[in-house]
């Protein structure tokens, strides 16, 4: 069951399938290890810029202008850019810009936006750092919930072509330079993307989670004119980290790889559950 607002969601799974999987008889150790990898992190600089991707794009406006920005920007460089706010019954857009909050309204909007849609960027779960904690069907809402129905909703379209998918957190991730509490509900959406590129090739994404300190629009340009490389970043005290997966220590690793595990497990049992 999916706890809600308006109550308790019962699922039914049905088709479920096993398979083995083959293990080299000469180390089957070795073999286990390589099915699974602990995530660190790595100081990291910049890499290539490349011009930003043409076609239309969705900008999900966070509360503090960052996307507003971001879409005025694009639209200065010719580009269409269509600002989604959160809250809200979805009326369609006008002069590029429309509401919306409920999972069924997704297929409308992606319908409405045009096939020429290519990049979406993300901003809902970048809220004040002074802000109070949301409630967790809020962060749902804004978070896994809403990248999942989009997700879905464009491999439901029939769209032939790719996607770029930019999600941009707030204290989404534990770094090493970072203290403070994590938002949980955050950090599943790099797992669950990661699953759902491996699902669908078409879909590349990239993460990019910040702490206190404010994104400018500039840091937020440099990173989305780098090409999508399946992982995330994040920035701290004027540093950038990259994500990497570790390989597997069963003595060392076992809670980490059990709490990150249980991220993946549930973001994506999520996103299979609404699956059409």
């Amino acid at each position: 069951f999916f706890q809600a607002e308006d109550g308790i969601r019962d699922y039914k799974v049905t088709g479920v399938q096993t398979c083995a999987l083959p293990i080299s008889p000469a180390s089957p150790a070795e073999a286990v290890r390589s099915w699974f990898g602990v995530p660190s992190w790595q100081e990291s600089s910049e890499g290539v810029r490349r011009p930003l991707p043409g076609g239309t794009w969705l900008i999900f406006v966070d509360e503090e202008g960052l996307g507003e920005s971001l879409a005025v920007r694009l639209r200065r460089e010719g580009l269409r850019a269509v600002a989604a706010s959160y809250g809200g019954a979805y009326e369609g857009i006008s002069s590029d810009r429309c509401r919306l909050e409920r999972w069924e309204e997704y297929p409308k909007l992606l319908a409405d936006v045009g096939p020429e849609l290519s990049t979406v960027v993300h901003l809902w779960n970048v809220g004040p750092a002074s802000a109070t904690p949301r409630e967790p069907s809020q962060e749902l809402g804004r978070g896994l919930e809403s990248v999942t129905a989009l997700c879905q909703s464009w491999m439901n379209s029939g769209s032939s072509g790719p996607l770029e998918v930019r999600v941009i957190s707030r204290r989404g991730q534990a770094l090493p330079e970072r203290s403070g509490p994590v938002e949980p509900l955050r950090g599943s959406l790099w797992s669950f993307l990661e699953g759902a590129s491996a699902e669908e090739p078409r879909l590349r994404w990239q993460g990019l989670d910040v702490g206190d300190e404010a994104l400018s629009l500039e840091g937020l340009l440099a990173e989305l004119e780098q090409a999508p490389c399946g992982s995330g970043a994040a920035q701290c005290a004027g540093r950038r980290w990259s994500r990497r997966l570790a390989p597997w220590s069963v003595d060392s690793d076992r809670k980490s790889t059990r709490l990150n595990s249980s991220h993946l497990v549930i973001s994506y049992a999520v996103f299979c559950l609404k699956k059409k």
